[in-house]
């Protein structure tokens, strides 16, 4: 048998060491919602990111989503 049986396993990858780092981070997100009728709504929505990184690169991102919802909630008469 193996001698590794049993021993815990280091994978780096990437040649990339673990570590911790915090980042700055500012983001904008927009979006809207349409109520089709009482029950469903349709939206989209856009967001835009920036990672200023205090121990690591910067990075940008921008992001939409496209939704469908669903409300259920008594329909009691009024």
């Amino acid at each position: 048998m193996p001698d590794h049986l049993g021993q815990p396993v280091e994978l780096t990858p990437d040649d990339m060491a673990a570590g911790f780092t915090v980042d700055l981070v500012a983001a904008v997100r927009a979006g809207f919602e349409h109520r089709i009728n009482r029950r469903w709504t349709v939206g989209i929505d856009a967001s835009v990111c920036h990672t200023m990184g205090l121990g690591a690169s910067r990075l940008d991102t921008l992001s939409g989503s496209v939704s469908l919802g669903y409300t259920w909630y008594s329909l009691w008469p009024r």
